[in-house]
């Protein structure tokens, strides 16, 4: 990150999964009771549904979609409103 322009379009988009996946589930999705353990599990894209919650399938796959690793191959926002969860 460049510290003049801030983050990039990409983060902008996996934080908007976060959000979506917190707003769904009622937690955010890598939240540990260890910040370190919150950070790895970040890193290495570790995050799962909870089976206690229902959750569509349009649903997770949004989700699926957005968090993933490669900021590349994340959906654009027009990609995103044009998904079947909205």
């Amino acid at each position: 990150m460049d510290s003049n322009t801030g983050h990039s379009y990409e983060v902008d988009i996996w934080s908007f999964g976060v959000i979506i996946y917190a707003m769904i589930i009622g937690r955010p999705p890598f939240e540990t009771p260890d910040v370190k353990q919150t950070y790895k599990r970040i890193r290495e894209n570790n995050y799962s549904f909870p089976e206690t919650v229902t959750i569509t399938d349009i649903a997770r796959d949004l989700i699926s979609k957005i968090l993933v690793p490669d900021p590349l191959a994340r959906p654009t926002i027009d990609q995103i409103l044009d998904h079947d969860f909205f």
